[in-house]
């Protein structure tokens, strides 16, 4: 299931955000999600650049900048070519300089974006299966609020990043602990979403602790980072997967199918072991849907 979100994600992000049809242009959209595969593997790989000669070998890190190179290549003539849609606008809009421009491009366009959403959606499909006992997932066909209520849970319980860091910049205390200038400081986003202080019975999957919470999942949930070194992309995802899911819920029913281990790895993003089948069934009419969210 992860490797089919992560395929939809993909496609999703690349037509997007570059505006790359999968149909008309399959050559061009098969080499960009060739190249943010080797992109993302190098960059989260130890940094050392080699090659080695007569062996036409290099070093992940090596292959990743190589790949990174090629994308922006790719994204500086897509903004040359497309005269509409997303690639149009950030064309035109005033960066301090171009490369900026062709960098957020290449942010939204890698294997993280694709990543996070296959790991947010696989979670979802999952979470929703085993622990919907209050019948949420038909409530909100009608009511959008409680579709934010199940993607925050889903968030907080299954983050896609295990956690971030922060350099510190001026000798600091935090929660009486003294830390100086120029040290890293790392947190642990999967606890910091399970501290019983901040969500009572943290392990349990309970969608309605969000009612009437949306603002406030800004300073409780780290998913995309927190204060001005955010995701500058969490907006568009968020976005993103409201719009999947509504559709999902709208036409689908699902069930994880039985026997399987769902156990959990969190690196390099978050998502089972194994490869977890769901079975799906549409809804044949909308009022059999509806007959099931009354009962």
């Amino acid at each position: 299931m992860y490797t089919f979100f992560k395929q939809l994600a993909t496609e999703l992000c690349i037509s997007m955000f570059l505006d790359v049809d999968f149909e008309t242009s399959s050559e061009l959209a098969e080499e960009i999600c060739a190249l943010t595969t080797t992109h993302w593997h190098g960059i989260i790989s130890i940094p050392l650049t080699f090659t080695l000669p007569y062996m036409q070998s290099s070093s992940s890190y090596s292959k990743a900048l190589e790949a990174k190179a090629r994308l922006l290549q790719i994204i500086q003539q897509r903004i040359q070519q497309t005269d509409e849609g997303f690639v149009h606008t950030v064309s035109k809009t005033e960066f301090d300089s171009d490369e900026l421009g062709t960098n957020y491009l290449l942010l939204l366009t890698s294997a993280l974006v694709p990543k996070a959403l296959a790991s947010i959606l696989t979670s979802f499909v999952i979470a929703t299966s085993l622990h919907d006992k209050s019948g949420y997932l038909e409530k909100a066909v009608d009511d959008p609020d409680i579709v934010d209520w199940l993607l925050l849970e889903v968030q907080r319980l299954y983050p896609p990043f295990f956690g971030g860091r922060r350099l510190v910049r001026q000798d600091c205390i935090i929660d009486g602990f003294k830390i100086p200038k120029g040290y890293c400081v790392m947190y642990c986003t999967h606890a910091a979403h399970r501290d019983p202080k901040v969500f009572p019975n943290p392990d349990t999957f309970l969608p309605s602790r969000w009612k009437d919470k949306f603002l406030e999942a800004r300073d409780t949930l780290f998913t995309f980072g927190s204060g001005s070194r955010s995701c500058i992309g969490q907006h568009v995802v968020w976005t993103i997967l409201r719009t999947v899911v509504q559709k999902l819920i709208a036409q689908y029913r699902w069930e994880v199918v039985e026997g399987q281990s769902l156990e959990y790895k969190w690196l390099p993003v978050a998502r089972p072991k194994e490869n977890v089948m769901v079975q799906f069934s549409k809804w044949n009419s909308k009022p059999e849907r509806q007959e099931k969210v009354h009962n």
